[in-house]
């Protein structure tokens, strides 16, 4: 996606996660070769598809550069620290 290209990919979680059929690229049923040579076949046969896909799937990519990343995980971090901590409760015995 960052080089702009439109992306044909098994429809399994690791690709559903971060790109949506028809959005990003083309996704296609696992293990579904005609399916996806089907979806090749489309982009060959669609140079506005193919051109929109790659627009939408470079500014899908931003979302997953490394500063905004860590710019989340650290936030997420510092919300939790601000957090007032409540002990455990004490066992103490039946």
């Amino acid at each position: 996606m960052s080089a702009s290209a439109p992306i044909v990919a098994s429809d399994i979680p690791g690709f559903a996660s971060v790109m949506k059929d028809g959005k990003e690229g083309l996704m296609f049923p696992p293990k579904d070769e005609s399916a996806m040579a089907h979806a090749i076949k489309q982009l060959i046969d669609n140079p506005g598809l193919r051109a929109q896909l790659g627009v939408d799937g470079r500014a899908t990519v931003d979302q997953y550069r490394w500063d905004r990343v860590a710019d989340s995980v650290l936030g997420y971090y510092r919300e939790i620290s601000d957090k007032k901590l409540v002990p455990p409760a004490r066992y103490r015995g039946w």
